[in-house]
C-alpha cells in the first residue's frame, strides 16, 4: 500500500505519465504526447495490472480541477480510455459502501481511519501460490483492520491494511482499493471491506 502524491498541473502529470513504459514495452515512446496503458502501469509502480494502474492514475489526477484531468485524458491512447471508464472507481461515503458498493470494483472514499481494538474481524481466506499450489491464509493473518468513517456517528467501513506497513495517520484521508466481501458464519451476511492499495492525504 502505497501513499501518492497528487499532481499540481496538467503539465506536470503529462510529463510524469508520458515516460515509454518498461524497457520490454517497445512500441511505446517517451514525450510522444500519447500515454498509453503500459506507461500508467509504470507510473503506478512495480507491474501494476490495468485495474490497479486506473486507480492510482484516479488518485493521483484528483486534486486538479475538471479541465486539467480533460487535458490530461486528451493524451490518453483508445487503451487506455476504454480502460479508464471500465475500471472508474465508486467514489462513495464510507457509510453508503455497503448499499451501493459493488464488490469487485475499484472504490475510493475519503474519512478517518482508526485502528480497530482487535474485535472487529474479517473471516475469510486468501490464496496464495507456494510453487505449484496455492495455500489458504486467514485474512487476519495478513492485514491489520482500520474502520473508516465519514462522519462520528456514521456507519463505518472496515479497510484492510497490509500488516507490516507503516501504520494509516489517524486523520483525514482518501483512500483507494478493490471492495472485497468476507465470508461470515453461515446463514449470516457477508461483509464488505475495502483492500486498499492506495492513499493521498
Amino acid at each position: 500500500m502505497e501513499k501518492i502524491k497528487c499532481f499540481n498541473s496538467a503539465a506536470e502529470a503529462i510529463t510524469d505519465l508520458d515516460n515509454g513504459g518498461h524497457f520490454y514495452n517497445i512500441f511505446t515512446h517517451a514525450k510522444d504526447n500519447v500515454i498509453s496503458q503500459a506507461e500508467a502501469g509504470k507510473s503506478a509502480g512495480g507491474f501494476a495490472g490495468k485495474q490497479q494502474a486506473i486507480l492510482h492514475l484516479e488518485l493521483a489526477l484528483s486534486r486538479l480541477d475538471e479541465s486539467s484531468v480533460n487535458e490530461v485524458r486528451s493524451r490518453f491512447d483508445e487503451t487506455l480510455q476504454t480502460n479508464f471508464t471500465k475500471y472508474k472507481s465508486q467514489v462513495l461515503l464510507p457509510s453508503e459502501v455497503a448499499t451501493k458498493g459493488n464488490t469487485g470494483s475499484n472504490m475510493i472514499v475519503t474519512g478517518i481511519p482508526k485502528l480497530t481494538d482487535g474485535t472487529r474481524k474479517l473471516s475469510g481466506f486468501i490464496m496464495v501460490p507456494t510453487g505449484s499450489a496455492f495455500t489458504m491464509i486467514p485474512l487476519m493473518d495478513v492485514y491489520d483492520i482500520y474502520e473508516i468513517r465519514d462522519e462520528q456517528e456514521g456507519q463505518g467501513l472496515l479497510i484492510a491494511h497490509q500488516k507490516g506497513e507503516t501504520q494509516l495517520p489517524e486523520q483525514k484521508l482518501t483512500v483507494g482499493g478493490v471492495l472485497k466481501e468476507s465470508d461470515e458464519d453461515e446463514g449470516s451476511p457477508s461483509s464488505k471491506f475495502l483492500e486498499i492499495r492506495y492513499w493521498v492525504e
